[in-house]
């Protein structure tokens, strides 16, 4: 929502890199991640659980109840892990608070005092950097590269992309024809969703209320089948609709 409600305060005109981490769980280095553990100031239990963990973790392979391989993890993240989400934003935290530092925020109202800047959207291993210019969005992609190269990650140029269409780069540049699937919207080069997305929304939005017409529910389950159903799964596809925000959606 942030994103989409960034870009239509500025009439989406932001300059924006899409970048695309390759296999990030697996580049994640164990002795950068517990630094960046270390730095947070958490409790000692806490670090030394993460520090003898990461000495355990490994793979194993069974082929009709015979091991075929059993293999430490030396580097990255566990698959599939609840806890590893988190512990790659954590790694990936020094950069987000690098970029906020270093380069000028785009910002939306919230309230008469009250603004949210920033000037990159982090969501896991999904990176989008804003900027108003292109020369500011170019040294923001400088030290973006310069910190995953430091870190031992590798951006992936053939899935990041640009609508900077002068900057020097390896990573795809975007036209008036081309798009991006950014957190499972499909955006074009302006960061505004596609028209597609909008019917495609619509049209769930219609089968799903259909549905629901058809039971005989209670008024009680009704609402409780609307609030799990219908409305929570279609919030994020609703406000792509949405032309203005209020404070309490932000």
């Amino acid at each position: 929502m942030f994103n989409i409600a960034i870009n239509k305060e500025y009439k989406n005109k932001l300059r924006t890199a899409w970048m695309d981490v390759k296999k990030a769980f697996d580049s994640i280095d164990h002795e950068y991640l517990l630094h960046c553990i270390d730095c947070l100031n958490i409790a000692p239990w806490i670090y030394k659980f993460m520090e003898e963990s990461t000495k355990r973790w490994k793979i194993t392979l069974f082929a009709k109840n015979n091991l075929i391989l059993k293999k430490r993890v030396s580097r990255g993240v566990l698959q599939d892990d609840s806890l590893s989400p988190l512990l790659f934003v954590v790694c990936m935290d020094p950069l987000s608070k690098c970029l906020n530092a270093k380069f000028p925020m785009v910002q939306i109202p919230i309230d008469i005092e009250e603004c949210y800047s920033t000037n990159h959207l982090l969501f896991i291993d999904d990176l989008k950097l804003l900027a108003e210019d292109e020369s500011t969005l170019g040294k923001m992609l400088e030290e973006t590269m310069e910190f995953c190269e430091m870190v031992n990650l590798e951006i992936n140029p053939k899935k990041s992309a640009t609508n900077a269409a002068s900057l020097k780069t390896e990573v795809m540049k975007l036209d008036d024809k081309s798009s991006y699937r950014y957190i499972g919207i499909t955006e074009d080069c302006n960061s505004d969703p596609l028209q597609g997305v909008k019917d495609m929304v619509t049209k769930e939005i219609i089968r799903r209320a259909n549905e629901l017409s058809k039971t005989k529910s209670s008024g009680k389950n009704m609402i409780k089948a609307i609030n799990e159903y219908f409305l929570l799964p279609c919030l994020g596809g609703i406000r792509l609709f949405l032309r203005k925000y209020k404070n309490t959606d932000l």
